[in-house]
């Protein structure tokens, strides 16, 4: 009986040491096959083909001074210059694009995109996840993220001077893409904006002083490559701004069309300083209507 009693206590033993054998086999078979997948994996070929569609679908040329591989699959990019025709560079201190692993097993390509404007370890400024069709690359079927204090000055250039953007945003994809038309579907964009500043312009024989916005607010909705700014409106101590209009979406960035209508409401001390640089001897309250229209790289303005 006793030795009955010690046979029937050491099974469990056995079995649970089979089964960390087992499992552990199986960790080492795992571990080894991803170590394989990364040394054999063609990070060289999927950086052209990334800088390649990124050039084709924005017209943008990237310039990167150094690359490494990002764990656990992915690549990170320092020191990024972006252009655009004869528009000035666009520089970014990092970015990083990750395939995402979790989503892989399941055998969805999903991609992380972490941006950043500065090195300065702060948070990535914008992060985008796209979801592909395939494994190919070619179709996407939805992309989204989030940006935070993004320098306006530095993203759209003269006559800003200053500002602070956010926002969201998500698309479908566009399943006549592979025809050749663009890449991004239906959507919806929404950004916000803190003390903006718009330095001094002249247009058509009108002059326009320094003013500034404390907030801003936007929405813009897209639909089968038009993209329409169904809302805008900001306030601060110089008035208030509303604003419509829409962009005509393009293959590329510097083919994208807008034409947005601004009004303009402004504050006594706006209204002074009008008056002082010869501008629109308006009274206060007064609206005034500025219209920026072209490629959306480089639109004129009008008042």
């Amino acid at each position: 009986m006793a030795d009955t009693a010690e046979l029937t206590l050491g099974q469990p033993s056995s079995w649970s040491s089979s089964v960390r054998t087992i499992l552990l086999w199986c960790a080492v078979g795992v571990a080894l096959t991803l170590l394989f997948f990364l040394l054999t994996f063609p990070f060289e070929a999927v950086q052209a083909r990334l800088l390649a569609e990124i050039e084709r679908g924005t017209g943008a040329k990237v310039q990167i001074d150094r690359w490494h591989v990002a764990w656990p699959l992915g690549l990170e990019w320092k020191n990024v210059q972006i252009s655009v025709r004869d528009q000035q560079a666009f520089r970014l201190a990092r970015i990083e694009a990750l395939l995402s692993v979790a989503d892989a097993l399941h055998g969805t390509p999903v991609a992380d995109l972490s941006v950043w404007l500065e090195d300065k370890g702060e948070p990535a400024a914008l992060q985008t996840r796209t979801v592909f069709t395939g494994w190919n690359f070619h179709g996407v079927a939805l992309v989204e993220g989030t940006a935070d204090r993004v320098e306006l000055a530095k993203l759209i250039g003269a006559p800003i001077r200053g500002g602070r953007l956010k926002g969201r945003f998500q698309f479908s994809g566009n399943p006549s893409a592979q025809a050749g038309n663009i890449a991004i579907g239906n959507g919806e964009l929404t950004v916000d904006a803190t003390e903006v500043a718009v330095d001094p312009v002249s247009a058509q024989g009108g002059r326009m002083p320094e003013w500034g916005l404390a907030v801003v607010h936007g929405k813009v909705t897209c639909t089968a490559g038009l993209c329409r700014i169904v809302e805008l409106r900001g306030n601060g101590p110089d008035g208030s701004v509303t604003g419509s209009g829409q962009v005509t979406l393009a293959q590329s960035l510097d083919e994208a069309r807008l034409d947005l209508a601004l009004t303009i409401t402004c504050s006594p001390s706006l209204s002074q300083r009008m008056a002082a640089v010869g501008g629109f001897p308006l009274p206060p309250g007064t609206p005034i209507t500025v219209r920026l229209v072209g490629p959306v790289v480089r639109p004129q303005l009008s008042l």
